[in-house]
């Protein structure tokens, strides 16, 4: 990719935004909507008390409580929305959001982050 074709698609946050855009139609196709990715926010995502994002590690039993394991496979962690972690305290695996990045550039979760700081 060049610096003009990157510029012209806006950027990372526009490239992030077209991901993410993907990444709901997918998921709306499948029969779930924003509210489950809200709800899954609400699990990896935690506001400090200055008021800024912080990731956090949820189980991912709790995140496929919302999403089909496929869909947390094909989707959320093959094109590096989530990553799996270790989870220390029960054993298993865990997810958590794959990039800071996304606190500010993803628009979903820039809204919902921005709804919890209020």
């Amino acid at each position: 990719m060049t610096l003009s074709n990157y510029r012209s698609m806006g950027g990372l946050e526009g490239f992030i935004d077209k991901r993410t855009r993907r990444l709901v139609n997918n998921m709306k196709m499948c029969g779930y909507g924003e509210q489950q990715l809200y709800e899954m926010f609400s699990l990896v995502v935690d506001i400090d008390e200055n008021g800024c994002p912080v990731s956090k590690v949820a189980a991912r039993t709790k995140i496929e409580e919302l999403f089909s394991s496929e869909i947390v496979e094909d989707e959320l962690e093959k094109h590096f929305y989530l990553r799996a972690e270790a989870d220390e305290r029960d054993g298993g695996s865990a997810l958590t959001l794959a990039h800071e990045v996304y606190f500010d550039e993803w628009p979903l979760l820039r809204t919902y982050k921005l709804g919890r700081k209020e």
